[in-house]
């Protein structure tokens, strides 16, 4: 039986051909975990008076499928970012187990500058991170994205994006060489040859490779630099803020409508099709593609931990 509270449609489960591409009955069951994710973030989003959208993949699932996205593994969603901590500062005390609210602060090497909503029963490990595994949680996610303010003038913004861009790499360098020396991939000669090196560079602040939250801190505090300035632009900084794709106007959002997804009714952006059109460029056509992960390994029985053991 499936680790979720929510109600399913009769048959939901089964195989089904949509626009001409076969969805497995297993990954109807990984849908079912999402929507469950979906279902309880929006339940504490409710409960709370906390604004977010669809994002991404799920807008378009929304507005051109009325629900997932055939070929699609994944949903997003997305809030301003005095929404986003609004939501960090209750999902301790709201989201309980089977659910997690992670965020570097709540699981220590997730380290994504996002927050997930996981299913901790449940296993859903990116392609990128099954070597080493890595320890935090990993079940089953819903990703959730914070919207920041950038500058309107050009030069500033291209500034911003590169000093992101660095403290985000450094970020991730730094932490795949902890990850890796943590994990159970080194043999323990290995790990005790080694042992010289690695205790080396934690005493040179340059080459610090376990200290990667220097880096991460910079990266979070350059994301919401102009987030006290009324800018016409946002962006999703915290995903390759430099592709022009991902800076939408303010005034997009300054609404919001209920399209459906699935069976439930979900929010987005007043201006989703200028948002969708920016994005996609022409999203009307059906083209089958790929999940955005490029591969995630499911079990929806089975919890993480059963497989980074």
């Amino acid at each position: 039986m499936l680790p979720i509270k929510i109600k399913l449609p009769i048959h939901f489960l089964e195989k089904e051909e949509r626009d001409g591409y076969l969805v497995s009955s297993e990954m109807k069951k990984v849908w079912a975990i999402l929507l469950d994710l979906l279902s309880e973030f929006q339940r504490v989003c409710n409960k709370y008076y906390i604004q977010w959208w669809a994002d991404a993949g799920t807008i378009l699932g929304a507005a051109r499928h009325k629900g997932m996205i055939p070929w699609d593994d994944d949903i997003d969603v997305m809030l301003m970012r005095d929404e986003y901590e609004k939501l960090c500062r209750v999902a301790e005390k709201e989201f309980k187990y089977p659910y997690f609210f992670q965020t570097e602060e709540t699981d220590k090497g997730s380290a994504r500058g996002h927050a997930q909503l996981r299913n901790s029963k449940t296993t859903g490990i990116l392609k990128s991170e099954l070597n080493p595994k890595r320890k935090f949680n990993q079940g089953i996610f819903l990703d959730i994205f914070p919207i920041d303010a950038i500058p309107d003038d050009e030069v500033l913004f291209a500034e911003q994006a590169k000093r992101i861009l660095s403290y985000r790499k450094r970020t991730s360098i730094f932490l795949s060489v902890r990850q890796y020396y943590d994990s159970n991939t080194l043999t323990s000669l290995k790990r005790k040859l080694t042992f010289p090196i690695m205790h080396l560079l934690t005493k040179i602040p340059l080459l610090n490779c376990f200290n990667y939250q220097v880096p991460y801190n910079k990266y979070l505090k350059e994301m919401v630099k102009y987030d006290g300035v009324q800018t016409k632009r946002v962006c999703k900084l915290v995903l390759c803020p430099a592709k022009q794709r991902r800076v939408w106007q303010r005034s997009w959002f300054d609404d919001t409508i209920y399209l459906t997804f699935e069976f439930m009714q979900i929010p987005v952006p007043i201006g989703y099709e200028q948002l969708l059109d920016t994005f996609y460029g022409n999203w009307h056509t059906f083209v089958v593609g790929a999940s955005t992960h490029g591969g995630c390994f499911f079990d929806t029985e089975k919890p993480y931990t059963e497989h980074i053991k």
